[in-house]
């Protein structure tokens, strides 16, 4: 399996606990992770706290705005994966070295962050995308959960893009047996003739 990252994550997820798991730069959108053959059905957002709240101030003008910005666009983007069947989702793990384990809901909860944006506002904007937008919010304890929600996201949008494969191939079957049971009229419009002058 093949985790896709985007050309733009500075401190990319570590994935070589996994075997399985090779890693590949390209530049994305939406997202900043997704599985090769299976971009359609995966894009995760990942952010650290502080980027969360310096996106609040900078990158987000709200659902409503006429002049949204890349933020909005983002979500737009992550809803629509989503709206086509896909899984999109945003990680917001804890700021802090590579290891940390400090959950991302308690660091915002103690104002742990450089900011003078309250706690309760960044919960709020958290919400606001989950209610308003649709896109669900991961808070994680470590980049080390964040990874492993990636990994097994992955490899259920696999699963999903098998699935999908085998409904299409059952469908293209079925229209091909319709069509031979109807002798090559694919939409039965001799029964509707037959119909008619009956």
């Amino acid at each position: 399996m093949v985790i896709v990252i985007d050309t733009r994550e500075q401190r990319p997820l570590d994935f070589s606990f996994w075997k399985d798991v090779t890693v590949q730069r390209r530049e994305l959108w939406p997202g900043d992770y997704t599985v090769l053959g299976g971009a359609q059905y995966l894009a995760v957002e990942r952010k650290s706290v502080s980027d969360l709240v310096g996106t609040m101030k900078t990158g987000y003008a709200g659902i409503c705005s006429t002049t949204p910005k890349r933020f909005d666009r983002e979500l737009m983007a992550l809803h629509s994966v989503i709206a086509r069947g896909g899984r999109a989702f945003i990680i917001v793990e804890p700021d802090g070295p590579l290891g940390t384990v400090c959950p991302a809901y308690e660091q915002i909860k103690a104002h742990s962050y450089r900011s003078i944006i309250a706690p309760d506002k960044v919960l709020a904007f958290i919400q606001s995308i989950r209610s308003c937008w649709r896109v669900p919010v991961i808070m994680t304890d470590s980049r080390t959960q964040s990874a492993e929600i990636v990994y097994k996201s992955a490899i259920l949008a696999l699963a999903v893009k098998r699935a999908r494969m085998a409904e299409d191939r059952f469908a293209d079957s079925l229209d091909a047996d319709i069509a031979d049971t109807l002798g090559g009229e694919e939409d039965g419009s001799q029964f509707v003739d037959e119909i008619v002058e009956f």
